[in-house]
């Protein structure tokens, strides 16, 4: 149970984030599964990001599986597919396509 609240705050950090930087943004309702958000900016780009926490040393990642559901869910909403990995409070938004890392 501390998991999972420790992962559905950083969910809600990133969203916060997000609308810092202009982005309008919607929570999954899921519950128990990867926490997905769809950030919509103001110059026409949308993000779907799957929020993965982290405590320790080494950041999380998105399994095969993970990348190619994100990816799928992506293209049938028309957004760019994201992974936010949240580690000790920082949050990298990292594409899951390229690899490369983006700015909001």
């Amino acid at each position: 149970m501390v998991q999972y609240k420790y992962g559905s705050r950083s969910g809600q950090k990133v969203a916060k984030d997000l609308k810092e930087h202009g982005a309008q943004v919607t929570l999954s309702g899921r519950t128990g599964g990867p926490q997905h958000l769809l950030a919509k900016f103001s110059y026409f780009k949308k993000w779907l990001i799957e929020v993965k926490a982290s405590r320790g040393k080494k950041t999380a990642t998105l399994t095969p599986e993970e990348k190619r559901r994100l990816k799928l869910k992506a293209t049938r909403n028309k957004a760019i597919p994201v992974l936010a990995p949240v580690q000790k409070g920082e949050i990298t938004y990292i594409s899951v396509k390229t690899g490369r890392i983006l700015k909001p």
